[in-house]
């Protein structure tokens, strides 16, 4: 039985989606972390254990995320990407409990800023 849960509070963005940091947290409270440009996808996924990973790129994640037990939030399909973006984030997690979900998923943003949520299995 599991026990742990995704870390409350910490979000890890994409480098590309690098300007949600600064609005996650004065708008929403949520700490975003931002790995340095040109850090391997690899290198991420070693490091993203019980945290959720925000991503244009979520296909690339996919496997990591079981091997390493993260979450995704996938942004690819939402076409706004601005403040908006980070107010779709912010009461997705809220509403779907996805801090308290304690295996692999993935949180596709669909373009109308609705979720569809499945865990990822190996």
């Amino acid at each position: 039985m599991r026990l742990n849960s995704m870390a409350r509070g910490v979000v890890v963005l994409d480098e590309n989606l690098e300007f949600l940091q600064s609005i996650l947290y004065s708008r929403y409270k949520i700490r975003a972390h931002v790995f340095r440009k040109g850090t391997s996808d690899q290198e991420i996924a070693e490091q993203m254990s019980h945290r959720i990973l925000i991503t244009n790129n979520s296909k690339d994640f996919l496997h990591d995320a079981v091997c390493f037990d993260f979450g995704i939030i996938a942004t690819e399909h939402y076409p706004m990407k601005d403040e908006s973006l980070a107010q779709v984030i912010s009461h997705g997690i809220m509403k779907l409990s996805l801090w308290a979900k304690n295996t692999a998923f993935i949180a596709t943003i669909a373009k109308d800023g609705s979720f569809t949520v499945r865990d990822i299995e190996g």
